[in-house]
């Protein structure tokens, strides 16, 4: 009870960031920019700024800008385009999804997994199948038939051979070996981890059917292994165990593990690779004896003496050892193992079970339960509506209501989701389905106007959207069609784009003026720079250089082409003058990009001339203030 209690009061506090909205900090006409927005903003662009002491009254320029612009977009309908709501629909599905898998239920998730993880399990199991699902009850009822006897001191094996219908199960009787967490379907997995060593389990149903559990041992994980491997397989055991012997009595002489691997391993995959044989848990190896060996070598370089197994004789390397970690190391790695095995469902189906708590007293559920019980399945074959009492409220949430009429039309679109469910069991579940989907709309629409981080997350998507739009229709689109346009800017700043006074030149740096003046001579001579870089200790730099380049000793003179010797910091430089290319204006189309971004920022600050116009624009300077002391 504490636990839920817990919980349900981390949803009303949203772990202290929900909380009333502060003042607005800028409006536009009559619609009110509130300053946690911008200070969710101001923190995710904090490298914008070197000016410490004016950085927010810098940043606030930018956000009125930006406020603008986003404002103007939303006026013009961008965010009734088709395109943007697919994309803005589908980032607020998956945020809100992301969003709700994290906090407690997500947290005591991941503990219970990494509490699994510790332990690997030997089992063996009963399946009762149910392939179409038609009829689950008889199943559930043969499963729990089986249970009891078993209770009754039956023999499980020959239970699994007579009765269960997993294919394994004549040549195994139902024995599933070793497992740990993630390695079966949760509710196998829960079951399994529930029931004592020694011990049976209840029927425990998943998507395959029902399984009755008997649970063998349990052992500590020890991670996993990298190892190399050597195997012997000959006609002759007793041949293979000599040559094992031999090669293990040269691995204590300091031979190399793989190159003996190489030369006589005959398991010729691993043996290309010195023997490398992968990584592998203690439940992966096979046979056990092989596991076993692998698993007793703890430091890394060592290896065992050779063993037997039935294929042959071997000898194991040990190349690392990858031990269960804390759960603070191993924390993530579970969140995303949890996420791709599709156990976030089950955090989402917690939520809605602990939000139909928190949430009671706004929840009203007003249908006739023997209504659809008893029509539901009738009314969506027959599509006859004539007496449906489409305007009934069948469920309330708060403010939101919906009527049999949202539920009827909810069914027929997901109806073929619990279709192969049994017929008792489809209306029901459909019901729940539609109250939970009602449920989590409710909680997305509360934490978008409690939660403070989730609504700025989501109106700095959205907004950020809107700017791109308007831009690229407004601006970007057109710098790059109007040709006109590009043609008389280009005019207009001609002087901007200008080849400057330049050298192309060969620099040859020596640490010695001793080492500079054979150069010089070497270069008057005519020799290339290729023989002198051969012939000589230089540093040798090759290109075209402004004239007013740093990288160019100062005083160069252009008047010989092997020039004299320069003092350059604290190497001396000759230069080789291969042309001296005077300052010249560029072609249009050598520079047609430069001149679109340009003109692009230009029409951008028309943009915003003209919005500043048009607009009524009021900054709270008290807000800003607070705003200054707050954040600088």
């Amino acid at each position: 009870m504490n636990k839920i209690i817990g919980f349900l009061g981390v949803l009303c506090c949203f772990s202290g960031i929900a909380q009333e909205k502060e003042t607005w900090l800028l409006q536009i006409e009559n619609t009110n920019v509130y300053a946690d927005e911008f200070t969710y903003m101001f923190k995710q662009n904090t490298e914008l700024f070197t000016d410490e002491e004016h950085k927010v009254s810098n940043y606030f320029q930018l956000f009125r800008d930006y406020q603008l612009k986003a404002y103007e977009a939303e006026r013009l309908g961008l965010d009734t385009l088709a395109g943007f709501k697919k994309e803005y629909t589908n980032f607020e599905d998956n945020f809100f999804n992301n969003y709700i898998t994290q906090g407690p239920v997500k947290d005591n998730m991941i503990k219970e997994a990494y509490g699994r993880k510790l332990k690997e399990l030997e089992a063996s199991h009963i399946l009762i199948a149910t392939p179409d699902a038609s009829d689950t009850l008889a199943a559930y009822k043969k499963a729990k038939d089986i249970a009891e006897q078993l209770q009754k001191g039956a023999d499980f094996k020959e239970m699994a051979k007579k009765f269960s219908e997993d294919p394994s199960a004549r040549s195994k009787a139902g024995y599933l070996g070793w497992f740990s967490v993630f390695d079966m379907v949760y509710p196998f997995e829960t079951a399994a981890y529930q029931t004592p060593v020694g011990e049976i389990s209840a029927p425990v149903k998943t998507r395959f059917g029902y399984h009755i559990i008997k649970v063998h041992n349990e052992r500590e994980n020890k991670g996993s292994r990298k190892i190399a491997h050597i195997f012997i397989q000959e006609d002759s055991l007793a041949n293979a165990q000599k040559e094992a012997f031999m090669l293990y009595d040269l691995l204590e002489k300091g031979e190399d593990f793989s190159v003996l691997a190489k030369e006589y391993s005959d398991h010729k995959v691993s043996a290309k690779k010195g023997g490398e044989f992968g990584v592998f848990t203690r439940r992966m190896l096979r046979p056990e004896v092989f596991s076993t060996q692998a698993f007793l070598l703890e430091k890394e370089g060592t290896y065992t003496k050779p063993f037997e197994s039935e294929y042959g004789w071997h000898l194991i390397k040990l190349l690392e050892n990858n031990p269960i970690l804390s759960y603070k190391e191993e924390k993530q790695s579970l969140y995303l193992q949890l996420k791709q095995s599709g156990r976030a469902k089950q955090i989402q189906n917690k939520l809605v079970d602990s939000l139909k708590i928190a949430q009671a007293n706004r929840i009203t559920y007003a249908a006739d339960k023997k209504y659809f019980a008893q029509q539901l399945t009738t009314l969506l074959e027959s599509k006859e509506y004539t007496d449906f009492p489409a305007e009934k409220l069948y469920l309330k949430i708060g403010e939101e209501q919906y009527t049999y009429q949202d539920f009827l039309t909810y069914a027929e679109n997901n109806w073929r989701k619990v279709q192969s469910l049994p017929e008792a069991k489809r209306v029901n579940t459909i019901e729940e389905m539609f109250k939970s989907e009602k449920i989590l709309n409710y909680h997305r629409q509360y934490l978008f106007t409690n939660d403070n981080n989730y609504r700025n997350k989501l109106l700095s998507y959205k907004k950020g959207m809107l700017v791109f739009e308007l831009l690229q229709k407004q601006v970007w689109n057109k710098a790059q069609q109007d040709t006109l346009a590009q043609k008389e800017y280009y005019k207009t700043y001609q002087d901007k784009y200008v080849e400057p006074h330049s050298y192309k030149i060969d620099m040859y740096a020596t640490p010695t003026k001793k080492e500079a003046r054979k150069v010089q001579k070497a270069l008057q001579r005519g020799n290339n720079s290729q023989e002198i870089n051969h012939k000589y200790n230089v540093v040798y730099t090759q290109g075209v250089f402004p004239v007013n380049s740093p990288k160019i000793p100062k005083g160069y003179s252009p008047s010989e082409k092997v020039s004299e010797i320069y003092k350059n910091n604290t190497m001396f430089v000759v230069i080789n003058l291969h042309e001296e290319i005077p300052t010249q204006v560029l072609a249009f189309s050598a520079v047609k990009g430069k001149v679109i971004n340009e003109l692009q920022g230009v029409f951008e600050q028309e943009l915003l001339k003209e919005l500043y116009q048009r607009y009524n624009l009021k900054t709270n300077q008290e807000t800003l203030r607070k705003l200054q002391l707050k954040l600088e």
